[in-house]
């Protein structure tokens, strides 16, 4: 496995250690990662690196490719290594943050009370649209 793959892999278990355990075989797979972004840190640089500059010295030449390897790396990193989704809330996560989150009724009313008061200052369809939102937070069970 490369530097690339146990990078993948720490970054892994820390983020989502429980979508590691689910991983038939997290040497493979780390290590087939690990390659992909090898190539894809290859693939960026040659785009980026660019031709040499006329008078550039040797040094020079080291840190700006030091410096494209740099970001090739950063974006292979975000491409690939950086994009671990974690599990789905289940239902019960997603109805309680659902709760947390809807207005309550007083809220609701106070805001249609501002809504009216504000009504000549915004379009029809404007005052349609929030006006139906509301009304619809106020009938919607949750």
């Amino acid at each position: 496995m490369n530097r690339y793959g146990r990078a993948a892999q720490t970054w892994w278990s820390n983020t989502d250690p429980a979508r590691v355990a689910e991983l038939d075989n997290p040497t493979k797979y780390f290590t087939q990662l690990g390659e992909q972004v090898e190539s894809r840190v290859d693939e960026l640089m040659q785009t980026m690196q660019g031709s040499d500059e006329p008078g550039e010295s040797v040094l020079q030449k080291a840190g700006r490719i030091n410096a494209v390897k740099m970001q090739a790396e950063e974006i292979a990193y975000q491409e690939l290594i950086y994009t671990i989704e974690s599990h789905p809330a289940t239902v019960d996560e997603d109805l309680e943050q659902l709760q947390a989150d809807r207005p309550s009724p007083a809220r609701v009313q106070e805001l249609l009370q501002q809504l009216e008061e504000n009504e000549p200052e915004m379009s029809t369809d404007e005052y349609e649209e929030r006006k139906a939102y509301l009304t619809s937070l106020q009938t919607q069970p949750l």
